[in-house]
């Protein structure tokens, strides 16, 4: 005889939901020379989801694992991270994920 298979709420089989410092993701983000969309699809997920997670909000653990092997798989740009310093973190992250460059950089001249 087969037990009855127990209808779970959606609260009951919903995912553990995490957070991640969205600061250091952006840097880790810009460090590999990358934009939010296009390191979206180098992650698997989608650019909405990526803004989510940047923007504060958690996600669940199969999003968190995709951000994380990309950001393993994807290497890092050689002294990129030394003149991203120079400009401030809120301001280079923003303009990246959003694929703009900061006023000052857009008029830099050779």
């Amino acid at each position: 005889m087969r037990a009855k298979r127990r209808l779970l709420s959606r609260s009951q089989t919903q995912m553990t939901r995490h957070r991640l410092n969205p600061l250091r993701l952006r840097a880790e983000i810009l460090k590999r020379g990358l934009d939010g969309q296009t390191f979206a699809a180098e992650a698997g997920i989608s650019a909405a989801t990526l803004s989510h997670v940047v923007g504060g909000r958690s996600a669940n653990p199969r999003t968190l694992t995709a951000i994380v092997h990309a950001l393993a798989r994807i290497p890092v740009v050689d002294g990129l991270d030394q003149l991203l310093e120079e400009i401030p973190a809120t301001v280079k992250a923003q303009g990246a994920l959003h694929g703009t460059a900061p006023a000052d950089a857009q008029h830099a001249g050779p």
